[in-house]
């Protein structure tokens, strides 16, 4: 048995891609066929660091109150201490909408970042994120973004979800993915790829 399914390729990777990109993840939920339980709502999880993607999410949501959406940020402390990169107004908007908002600690950095930048080497965090930077960076960040949410349980492990990531600014990268917590990261799978740069490939 086989079943067919499409994948976009971009010419290019970056931001020119993520209203392409959101379209491509809302009509996949549309038509989500995943749940294992009739009371999951389709989700999609996307990453912002200026809010930009998640605004433009929530105008291309507005008419399916049906999907449920996970913004992931930049942890506080990012680029300027005790400081997020998203505006006030923008995760305003988000929680108005009852969507969920998450800044956290990256899987792929954290304490072990501290360590290679002061003493250099190889740690473990680094291998697995320039692995899965060969697909794409997108890719490494929708992987990344999918397990932190479930850690933080917004979205049940071992559930198929939706998730997209960039290139730098904006969306280029969409998969269906399973939700694992990060002590089960390698039991990640990835079911369809909607959309990524082809230049990454």
């Amino acid at each position: 048995m086989m079943n067919e399914r499409t994948t976009a390729y971009y010419e290019n990777p970056g931001a020119d891609n993520t209203r392409e990109t959101l379209g491509r993840c809302i009509q996949r939920l549309l038509k989500w066929d995943l749940a294992s339980d009739e009371q999951e709502s389709p989700t999609l999880i996307i990453p912002t660091t200026t809010g930009q993607s998640a605004l433009l999410a929530l105008e291309l949501l507005s008419d399916h109150p049906e999907i449920f959406l996970i913004v992931v940020g930049h942890r506080y402390g990012f680029k300027e201490a005790g400081k997020n990169e998203i505006p006030d107004e923008v995760q305003q908007k988000i929680r108005n909408r009852g969507y969920a908002l998450f800044f956290g600690t990256h899987l792929f950095t954290g304490l072990e970042k501290a360590f290679s930048n002061a003493y250099g080497g190889a740690y473990p965090h680094r291998l697995i994120a320039d692995t899965l930077r060969i697909f794409s960076q997108g890719t490494k960040v929708l992987f990344e973004d999918t397990v932190m949410v479930t850690d933080a349980g917004l979205v049940a492990p071992n559930r198929w979800v939706v998730a997209a990531g960039g290139t730098g600014r904006g969306l280029d990268t969409a998969m269906v993915i399973k939700s694992v917590h990060s002590d089960r990261f390698f039991q990640t799978r990835i079911r369809e790829i909607l959309c990524m740069p082809e230049g990454a490939l």
